[in-house]
């Protein structure tokens, strides 16, 4: 199943898709501010995900054990990332933390075992608990004397800087 979202869509509400087993594809408004809680948690035929520029917030548990996500492209506007929002995305390999991400939350990134690099930049003002616990082989791409390159070393994750 593909869905197409019209573009006066500014948010997606709490669990809008969950458990949407056949959801393959979305097309995203260019208007989404906002992805709400659990919206599309275990849609597990979501492979990659690409959002528009204007999407400010990923809802906590918003991805949770969409088990095939493979890739996400996150939108340069976003600040804020969820509790759990990609906890359990078994298949995610690598993303990219936009410049303007301010939080990552509790088990944002928690159990995606695949995921080997993650690139964050200089404005990350808080990670919280556990966000990479069960990233057996991450390692996380950070700028010289940043939040995150003192969060790394102080959670013994592997990093190097950029």
């Amino acid at each position: 199943v593909n869905y197409y979202l019209e573009d006066s869509v500014e948010e997606i509400g709490s669990q809008a898709f969950s458990c949407s087993g056949n959801l393959e594809t979305v097309t995203f408004a260019s208007s989404l501010k906002c992805i709400g809680n659990k919206a599309f948690e275990y849609c597990a035929r979501i492979e990659n995900l690409m959002l528009p520029g204007s999407v400010q917030r990923i809802g906590d548990r918003a991805f949770q054990y969409c088990i095939n996500m493979k890739s996400i492209m996150l939108s340069r506007s976003i600040l804020e990332i969820g509790d759990c929002a990609f906890y359990g995305c078994e298949s995610l390999e690598t993303v990219s933390i936009p410049r303007y991400v301010e939080k990552i939350g509790n088990l944002a990134f928690a159990h995606c075992t695949r995921l080997k690099n993650i690139v964050i930049q200089e404005n990350l003002k808080f990670v919280g608990d556990g966000a990479f616990v069960g990233c057996k082989d991450i390692e996380i791409s950070v700028k010289n004397n940043s939040y995150i390159e003192t969060y790394c070393h102080s959670h013994n994750i592997a990093y190097k800087k950029i």
